[in-house]
């Protein structure tokens, strides 16, 4: 009696789950076995795996059991031949495979004689099954096509969005405890002072992991950073596919180009945020009592804790202790704080200020709007001219991906300067208040705050020694008092004030 194996395959995890075509498989392969006198001695089954490829888990299975028990077996049962493979050339090579191991490839419902017709009819159903199997590729492709040009992601969900709907109308929605989280990720770049790496970090410290609880990869991350979906839009280079999409996006189109280019490199950074460390609020303020120049700061590792101190890299003897001199910058703010009665001339000082910076503000605003309408007009003309056949769809991406790249800068510009008019009321109140309580209003600002704030008040910079500050020019606060109190200075506008935006 001849010795023979089975192999039986579903291509879908649905039909493996319904388990009814693999049992029908292994049944009729045996009644097969039993009517041909074939003992079978072993059974591989194949769950929901596609026969596109020879890398399947059971498949490699039992060729590494057919090389160790060569020549031990004389038939391999196979329902079908698309069973056992959908590519012609790939069944041609398991068949000389299992030849090799002096095994029989049988199909039991398309029986083949072992002569020239018999071969051809075997070559010809692997065709037919290989046909049958792109037919259903394209098929499927055009589907895909279709759904993503009506909008719908149909692939699995990317970090923070989830798969909704089933066939038809599959598509994806922000997680709702995510999106906030990733907009402001996506925002702390969008400022261009944080690396990537600080913002991964702050994504972590927010709450933004994976669904197994561990942090979000770099790799991960930054391609978080750079999937055009956050912005709403689908990107499938391999189908020709660039839209947008019919899903809520997550951040604006706006905020998504900007940090492309951040990332790029093609934004300019602001170089004053090198300096600035969290630690040390006072940094890049405070001057050497020797030399003048700016001090620098570090840790130091004591015995059971760390300090912190501000240092001057020229003189030596210059080590002052962090806590000790940002209490002692506090109390300095509390005396230098603004009189009550200077208040009202503040003010009027304030919003002449502003309406002249109003002006110039607006003035450049409508230049970089108009230079943007003109970007746009262009890329209309683009698309005009790829639908018209003048330009191929590879060049037309190439210009709009230029046109875009320039508007995404013009929008960086554009953020730097907020509705005037919206603000002016906002602004004013903030800048009186806070010269009228300079101290409580630091403690209360980020780092990046309290060096705008400090650049402000102290344009010359502060020297601290024997527990007191001294400043080569006086803090605009004194100035302001002092100016009150002459007799004519309220006919003048005060030298020096600008409106301190609150960030």
């Amino acid at each position: 009696m001849k010795k023979g194996i089975i192999y039986c395959r579903v291509s879908t995890t649905e039909q493996a789950e319904e388990g009814m075509s693999l049992q029908s498989q292994e049944r009729l392969c045996k009644d097969y076995a039993s009517k041909n006198d074939i003992e079978v001695e072993k059974v591989f089954v194949e769950r929901g795996e596609s026969a596109k490829t020879v890398d399947r888990t059971e498949l490699q299975k039992m060729m590494r059991f057919c090389k160790l028990n060569d020549k031990k077996y004389d038939a391999l049962l196979i329902y079908k031949v698309d069973r056992l493979s959908r590519n012609s050339t790939d069944y041609g090579q398991l068949r000389i495979f299992f030849r090799s191991c002096g095994i029989e490839v049988i199909s039991i419902t398309e029986p083949f004689e072992d002569n020239p017709i018999g071969r051809f009819m075997e070559n010809t159903m692997a065709n037919i099954a290989q046909l049958d199997n792109e037919i259903r590729a394209d098929r499927t492709k055009a589907g895909m096509v279709e759904a993503l040009k009506q909008g719908r992601y149909i692939f699995k969900a990317p970090y923070g969005y989830k798969n909704i709907g089933g066939r038809g109308n599959s598509n994806i929605v922000p997680v709702k405890e995510l999106k906030p989280k990733i907009r402001k990720v996506f925002q702390e770049i969008s400022k261009g002072y944080k690396s990537q790496e600080e913002v991964r970090q702050y994504a972590n410290k927010i709450g933004m992991k994976k669904k197994n609880g561990k942090k979000l990869s770099k790799s991960h991350f930054y391609k978080m950073l750079r999937n055009p979906v956050y912005k709403g839009y689908i990107d499938v280079p391999s189908m020709g596919l660039n839209l947008k999409g019919s899903f809520e996006p997550i951040v604006t189109p706006k905020l998504f180009n900007i940090v492309q280019l951040i990332l790029d490199g093609k934004a300019k950074k602001l170089p004053i945020y090198k300096k600035i460390n969290p630690d040390f609020p006072l940094r890049g303020v405070l001057r050497c009592a020797k030399c003048g120049n700016y001090l620098t700061s570090n840790w130091s590792q004591g015995k059971y804790k760390k300090y912190g101190y501000y240092r001057c890299t020229k003189c030596s003897g210059i080590n002052l202790g962090k806590y000790d001199v940002e209490e002692n910058f506090i109390e300095y703010l509390k005396e230098i704080k603004l009189k009550k009665d200077v208040g009202k001339l503040v003010k009027e000082a304030i919003i002449l200020n502003w309406k002249n910076r109003t002006k110039e503000i607006q003035s450049k605003v409508n230049l970089l709007k108009k230079e943007k309408r003109t970007l746009r007009a262009k890329q209309d003309k683009v698309v005009e001219k790829n639908l018209n056949g003048i330009y191929n769809d590879k060049l037309s991406k190439r210009y709009i991906g230029d046109l875009e790249e320039k508007i995404s800068k013009i929008d960086i510009e554009l953020t730097r300067y907020s509705d005037p008019e919206k603000d002016e009321e906002k602004l004013i109140k903030f800048s009186v208040v806070l010269l009228k309580n300079m101290s409580k209003a630091w403690t209360k600002m980020d780092e990046f705050q309290q060096n705008k704030f400090e650049k402000f008040i102290f344009p010359q910079g502060l020297i601290y020694k024997n527990e007191n500050f001294t400043t080569p020019t006086k803090p605009l606060s004194v100035e302001l008092n002092e100016a009150f109190e002459v007799k004519n200075s309220m006919m003048v506008t005060p030298r020096g004030i600008e409106p301190l935006s609150p960030g």
